[in-house]
């Protein structure tokens, strides 16, 4: 059995969170007007005008989240074939795109962040070919390819950089409330041992990063002559899943499945919400179990529940998943290195929020 090693991997992360990308201040879900410009340094908007944005309390994962999504691809079979393209932003943003490219290939996870990133993710992709419909086909029998759009929308990261959660700055919180969905990503490991320490003070808890946010953001939609409702989407993810702690409590909760080759995953949805419960009523932080009833905000019906890992566990190439090797996480010179980055869920994820906005559109 391989020596449990403790997941110390986001030591660096926990003071990266990546801020704020810019998003247009339009009402949600609008397109500009034809050839009204974006303002300099932001994007123009995506084929349909959805955004989503990445936000959470610092450690939580977000920019390793990012990484994966960078890095990884969908199951194909099911999804199609999805890219990430920097588009807008500034030099710190271009600096980020790049920095993210080059850390995932040495193996390496992200750095500090020391400012707020003018960043926003292009998300492009077409879904797998459907088979023609009976009749259309070439003359020559041969079924006719039938097209497939192109699917578009954005996703933008939102946060400060540092360790500790400074009370949300106006930028933020507007766009937050421009995002048609949200990614909110928890820290278990927050939650499973008592919070760390960043300096000479202790790391924000996952409540009370909330706390403040959420009834900020009600706040600023009242204050825009809106309902203190929040109406977005709202995809709450469970990160670190590859973490060997919070993957044992999964696994004594019972929600752990597996494919026959592949390797466990949380699935979507009761399972996940599931876990996430336990998480904050067992929570070392100090009214972490209040979350579930903050989160109340939203529509109950635009709520859903997943866990991921930016990072994945680790399989041997030509293997199956094996319990007693499955630490993805090494120290290397006195840093945690990623043996190989094989992200779980996470454009998975993405894909499924987006589809979740579309779905209600149609409607």
């Amino acid at each position: 059995m391989q020596e449990p090693v403790r997941n110390t991997r986001y030591a660096d992360e926990s003071t990266e969170d990546v801020p704020a990308n810019p998003v247009s201040a339009q009402p949600r879900g609008a397109i500009p007007m034809p050839g009204r410009e974006p303002p300099a340094g932001r994007p123009g908007p995506s084929r349909n005008g959805i955004k989503i944005a990445l936000f959470g309390p610092a450690s939580a994962g977000k920019t390793t989240f990012l990484q994966g999504l960078l890095t990884g691809q969908p199951n194909r079979e099911r999804h199609g074939e999805w890219t990430a393209t920097r588009v807008g932003g500034d030099g710190a943003g271009e600096t980020l795109d790049s920095d993210l490219r080059r850390h995932a290939m040495r193996g390496e996870f992200p750095a500090a962040s020391t400012r707020r990133a003018a960043e926003t993710w292009r998300i492009q992709g077409r879904y797998p070919q459907a088979p023609p419909p009976p009749r259309r086909r070439l003359l020559s029998g041969t079924p006719l390819p039938a097209p497939r759009r192109e699917e578009s929308f954005d996703l933008t990261i939102v946060d400060r950089p540092g360790s500790h959660s400074l009370r949300p700055a106006e930028e933020m919180l507007r766009e937050i409330n421009d995002a048609d969905g949200l990614l909110l990503m928890i820290d278990p490991t927050l939650m499973l041992q008592p919070l760390p320490v960043v300096g000479d003070k202790e790391l924000d808890s996952t409540m009370a990063y909330l706390f403040r946010m959420l009834p900020d953001l009600a706040s600023h939609r009242v204050n825009d002559g809106g309902s203190p409702r929040l109406t977005q989407h709202l995809a709450v993810c469970v990160s670190k899943f590859d973490d060997p702690a919070v993957y044992a409590r999964a696994k004594e909760l019972g929600v752990v499945d597996r494919e026959p080759t592949g390797p466990p995953f949380v699935p979507s949805g009761d399972g996940a919400r599931r876990f996430f419960t336990d998480l904050c009523d067992r929570s070392a932080g100090p009214g972490d179990f209040q979350i579930p009833n903050l989160l109340t905000r939203f529509d109950e019906n635009r709520v859903d529940y997943h866990v991921v890992s930016a990072v994945g566990f680790y399989i041997e190439p030509g293997h199956d998943f094996d319990e007693g090797t499955f630490l993805n996480v090494i120290q290397r010179n006195g840093k945690p290195h990623i043996k190989r980055q094989m992200p779980l869920n996470v454009w998975e994820i993405v894909i499924g929020l987006y589809e979740s906005i579309m779905r209600e559109r149609r409607r």
